[in-house]
């Protein structure tokens, strides 16, 4: 009889283990791994650690992992017990990472993550021939941008208008300091009066920010990084947009200065029309908005008592690009 009950006992120990039971099922591992630094350029080492990678039923120093590094399906390392690793890339791009885990029963899990690769930021500066003013620039996605607001002519009290005299006239904020926000200028002003509408009031060279020129930061930011920490003043890029906010010239008011930014952009053959890129100090995707967006006064907090929402009263920075 005795016998008989350890019988039971075994044929039903196998019953669990061969599935009858979920209780014991093993399940793969899961995958998590960091990439540093999250952004970088053809002459960064990406250090790669998936050292929290994790198994129910299998100690982590016994799980193995894999790199593939371009996500094309060829692995770039054999598995092992080492969960870290470093790669360089020499094109500029998106890749894609793919880190793969495998415990001791053979059960497997991936993770992917994106990372940016782009060309070494080139750091320069621009002297502007028409004043001996000079600009620190930065190169990034292709582009040579101006890595500080425009000062080109003559600053005019708040209270004043601008006039189409020849003579280039800017709003200062706040209280006539220059720094950092450099000059504010109305759309007539920014384009001399729409006789130009590309260049604008550029230096030689250089030209109004243009929706293409706006690509890479649009891409870029999408990939879900915190702006500020790349964009921003001081930030990894070098552009340093400053939330400079606007003006709004009836009112003689500043209007959400240290909150986001705005410059003018425009589009090459759109004579009368013009855009704002608006860049804000959280984690967000740089906007672009035109004249005639019907959701911009309340998504930017126009105030209600400034009347009918249009560019036309306002003055924001401008931020120049130069010619390829």
């Amino acid at each position: 009889m005795k016998h008989f009950r350890t019988c039971l006992v075994l044929c039903a120990s196998l019953v669990l283990f061969s599935g009858g039971c979920k209780l014991f099922e093993n399940s793969p591992p899961v995958v998590s791994f960091r990439i540093q630094p999250e952004v970088g350029d053809t002459a960064t080492v990406f250090y790669l650690d998936a050292t929290d990678v994790t198994d129910i039923r299998t100690a982590a120093w016994q799980l193995q992992v894999r790199w593939d590094f371009n996500s094309d399906g060829m692995w770039d390392t054999e598995f092992s017990h080492v969960k870290e690793n470093a790669w360089k890339y020499h094109q500029e791009g998106i890749y894609q990472i793919t880190c793969e885990c495998t415990d001791t029963k053979g059960n497997r899990s991936a993770l992917t993550l994106p990372v940016r690769v782009q060309n070494p930021i080139r750091d320069s500066l621009l002297t502007d021939s028409r004043d001996g003013q000079t600009y620190r620039t930065v190169f990034l996605f292709n582009r040579w941008w101006m890595a500080e607001s425009l000062r080109y002519g003559q600053s005019v009290d708040s209270t004043a208008a601008v006039k189409d005299n020849e003579i280039p006239e800017y709003y200062l904020n706040p209280a006539g300091i220059v720094s950092p926000f450099g000059g504010y200028y109305t759309w007539p002003e920014a384009t001399n009066y729409e006789r130009d509408t590309s260049r604008g009031i550029c230096p030689e060279g250089w030209h109004l920010p243009r929706v293409e020129d706006h690509a890479g930061l649009e891409d870029f930011c999408q990939l879900g990084y915190f702006t500020k920490k790349y964009l921003g003043i001081g930030g990894l890029f070098h552009i340093n947009l400053e939330r400079s906010g606007m003006y709004h010239v009836p009112s003689g008011t500043w209007h959400r200065t240290g909150t986001w930014s705005e410059y003018w952009m425009t589009i090459p053959g759109r004579m009368k029309g013009f855009v704002s890129w608006m860049h804000f100090s959280f984690n967000d995707i740089p906007k672009i908005y035109y004249d005639a967006d019907f959701y911009v006064p309340e998504w930017i907090g126009w105030n209600n008592d400034w009347g009918f929402f249009t560019y036309k009263k306002t003055a924001i920075p401008v931020r120049c690009v130069k010619d390829e």
